[in-house]
């Protein structure tokens, strides 16, 4: 199979070029959009039934540019006051938000919205969605390969978090995603949780 389509990449080496990588079957092409008719979103219009290769793009996609994550979230509306929740999160700049429609549509389900810091940012939210859309792409991850686990294990124990025991044990994973990531210091952690917990008069 050919990786090249036939299409005019001429002077592809240039300081302004806008070249993309997308999918036309299960075909990579690598053209110059700008000398190209196709518009953008047509471009990226992806199949239906994802491919090895597809789901390989994606993964690789969310270990360069995404998150594979699980927060607590403190909810004073729920009986035990804390809740935990596991993301997909995907980041481009607001020039690609066409990138990110597409991924939506290759996951069938998401929401992407412009941020307003010039970046695009594409979410999936909930435990179901989460564990179809991390189980798809978790043979193909290299670098999210270990949160992807964590959160497979979450997801798991999500339906019976109602359970205290279960609850924090599902917080204390959260807290080793968080032990593998960049980001700012979190909020809340599984510490937090057993101290209200005992509070509440769980034996936990």
């Amino acid at each position: 199979m050919s990786w090249v389509q036939n299409v005019n990449i001429t002077a592809l080496i240039s300081s302004n070029i806008d070249l993309v990588l997308a999918y036309i079957g299960e075909t990579f092409i690598s053209a110059k959009l700008a000398n190209m008719a196709i518009p953008r979103e047509e471009l990226f219009t992806m199949p239906t039934i994802l491919s090895v290769a597809q789901l390989a793009w994606l993964a690789g996609f969310i270990d360069a540019d995404g998150t594979i994550n699980a927060q607590i979230v403190k909810r004073d509306d729920y009986i035990l006051k804390y809740q935990v929740r596991v993301t997909v999160t995907l980041f481009q700049s607001t020039k690609r938000h066409h990138i990110l429609l597409c991924i939506q549509k290759l996951f069938h389900q998401g929401t992407v919205r412009k941020r307003h810091d010039g970046m695009s940012e594409f979410c999936i939210v909930g435990q179901k969605q989460v564990e179809d859309a991390v189980t798809a792409i978790l043979p193909y991850l290299i670098l999210k390969r270990r949160q992807a686990r964590l959160v497979l294990q979450i997801t798991k124990k999500l339906p019976y978090t109602k359970d205290p025991l279960v609850l924090l044990e599902a917080c204390k994973l959260a807290d080793k995603i968080g032990s593998l990531t960049d980001g700012k210091r979190r909020a809340n952690t599984s510490k937090q949780v057993y101290e209200t917990l005992q509070e509440l008069g769980h034996d936990v």
